[in-house]
């Protein structure tokens, strides 16, 4: 009876001012538990209704992107197929056809802003070896990173170390960045760095034009180095073909500057609006004229070794088939790539490849004109494999043949 009074009393004494949930170890609960969980809850979906805002934002800008893109291409589509590539690489790659346009006097006559154009993307060129000293000309045809000029490449031949001449006297070390020496082009490099912004903005660069504009019969300028005379512009005419090999362009045309200066021993020809059309390559003995090969349809290959720094290696030298070729062959060869030289070692020479061969079809690409051919090796990379479809003369016969070939690359 005693103990259960006891146990009353203990519960009497028990403080009744708490209410339920405010005691010290509801707070504790609360405050350690129940709260935390609802701000981590809370947390969690603030998170993500961010990221939801994020997810939103970037379908939208995405969206607003593929839209811009799909309209740009649009109208590129309208363009000519075969130039796309070319256009689209020669804006990637200049970041202005020429600065000192922008500059140009508004008196000035079409004639005077060619000229003015040739004039700041020709530069004087050194050549330099133990045995041998040159003076050469180069034409700038980028200048997007370093500055890059072309050359004929007989010019570097044998040579070691290059100096060019810019603002006046001063010379800059140049370098070979290049050589194509299926086309006979040199690439030379002038480092950015070793130039001030003024000397770098005083230098033009020439566009190549667009294919088909050298023709007989058209009005030209003409820009060369002479020992005698140094750096010198002269108006010329494109004459009838000559007879040099070496100016044969790729589809076995050869042209003739009726420029009989013969102190020029290089040098190019460009057409009224200074656009670069055409390489000097030798000199017809008889004339003086000098023989030049066609720039323009090498456009694309021209810019696509700035870009990339090399072209792929087949290792082989070819001629579209004409009825010029046809005649020299003495036969009725189909459409193709005449091969008039194999490379020693080099890809072709492996795979098998021999002078003689018409080329028709690379792979699933058909092959009717130089155009095609170095279009599509433009398309594939160092160490590709590609099936080469070519015809071989046997005596009277034209047989069939499927040859692998290996891509190497020329720098």
């Amino acid at each position: 009876m005693e103990s259960k009074n006891n146990k009353d009393k203990d519960i009497e004494q028990i403080p009744m001012t708490e209410k339920l949930g405010e005691g010290t170890q509801y707070r504790f609960v609360r405050e350690t538990i129940i709260d935390r969980k609802t701000k981590i809850k809370q947390g969690i979906i603030k998170t993500a209704i961010n990221l939801m805002l994020i997810v939103g934002a970037c379908i939208v800008t995405s969206l607003i992107f593929i839209h811009f893109i799909n309209d740009k291409q649009n109208k590129e589509d309208t363009k000519q197929p075969d130039s796309q590539l070319v256009d689209a690489t020669v804006s990637a790659m200049k970041e202005t056809t020429q600065e000192t346009t922008e500059e140009n006097n508004t008196n000035e006559t079409p004639d005077e802003r060619a000229e003015k154009t040739i004039l700041s993307s020709t530069i004087e060129f050194k050549g330099y070896s133990v045995e041998k000293f040159t003076t050469f000309t180069g034409i700038v045809v980028s200048k997007s990173k370093d500055i890059i000029a072309i050359t004929n490449s007989d010019n570097v031949e044998g040579l070691s170390y290059f100096s060019a001449k810019i603002s006046g006297n001063k010379e800059i070390t140049a370098e070979v960045y290049m050589v194509d020496s299926e086309v006979h082009i040199a690439y030379l490099k002038i480092k950015r760095v070793t130039l001030s912004e003024k000397e770098i903005k005083s230098i033009g660069v020439s566009d190549i034009a667009a294919n088909n504009i050298i023709k007989f019969g058209a009005e030209v300028k003409y820009i060369g180095w002479g020992s005698k005379s140094g750096m010198t512009l002269l108006d010329g005419k494109v004459v009838s073909q000559g007879a040099s090999q070496l100016a044969t362009d790729m589809i076995y045309n050869k042209y003739m500057i009726d420029i009989r200066l013969s102190d020029i021993k290089d040098g190019f020809a460009f057409d009224d609006k200074g656009n670069l059309i055409a390489m000097g390559m030798v000199q017809e003995e008889e004339t003086g004229k000098i023989a030049v090969i066609d720039l323009t349809g090498l456009r694309n290959d021209i810019y696509t070794g700035i870009n990339n720094g090399y072209l792929i290696k087949v290792g082989i030298v070819s001629q579209q088939v004409t009825e010029e070729v046809r005649k020299l062959v003495g036969m009725d060869i189909p459409n193709g790539m005449f091969v008039t030289n194999v490379g020693e070692g080099t890809p072709a020479y492996c795979g098998g490849i021999m002078v003689g061969d018409v080329i028709y079809k690379i792979d699933d690409t058909n092959i009717e004109k130089y155009t095609d051919y170095r279009k599509y090796l433009n398309s594939k990379k160092k160490g590709d494999t590609i099936t080469v479809y070519l015809y071989r003369r046997l005596g009277t016969r034209l047989n069939p043949y499927e040859i692998k070939v290996e891509l190497g690359e020329r720098k």
